[in-house]
């Protein structure tokens, strides 16, 4: 006999998603150069079409200019597997997947993705993001090792340019 599954979307799933929804910038003068010659990055995230997922794209700007989208996203619950889900693909073609977890106060999420390039290779990647106020959060980019060493790469403050 296979088990129930629940078909809700917790309520505090639902609240993270809202918490989402906008128009987010954050600075690249502390990373920027010749290689990677964005300013600042924008993340723009909306609710899907059916309202039970969120819709994202990563880009940045050169010179004032908007730049190609380099990451496209979806946020969802995973009934399956009872867990908030991040999947995003690249412009390239490579993939990552990964679930959400949280400190227990939800102020602070975490999520370990694994990404999967186009040549075969993988290799993982986590975000932990502090949510600030409704306006701010401190995101902060990790490589993680096989012995599940997380290694700090990059942090940005998100600041909310709208809310759509």
């Amino acid at each position: 006999m296979n088990a129930q599954i629940d078909t809700a979307i917790p309520s505090w799933f639902v609240e993270e998603m809202e918490t989402q929804i906008g128009v987010w910038h954050a600075d690249n003068s502390a990373y920027k150069s010749d290689n990677e010659p964005m300013e600042s990055y924008a993340i723009e995230w909306r609710w899907n079409e059916t309202k039970s997922g969120l819709k994202g794209k990563l880009y940045g700007f050169v010179n004032g200019n908007k730049t190609p989208v380099f990451w496209d996203f979806m946020m969802y619950w995973d009934f399956k597997q009872q867990a908030g889900v991040l999947f995003q693909i690249g412009i390239n073609g490579t993939t990552g997947y990964g679930h959400f977890s949280y400190n227990e106060d939800r102020s602070e999420s975490k999520i370990d993705q694994e990404f999967s390039m186009p040549n075969g290779k993988t290799y993982h990647e986590g975000h932990i993001t502090k949510i600030m106020n409704e306006a701010e959060h401190i995101g902060s980019s990790f490589d993680i090792s096989e012995a599940n060493e997380w290694a700090k790469k990059r942090t940005y403050i998100w600041k909310r340019q709208s809310k759509n």
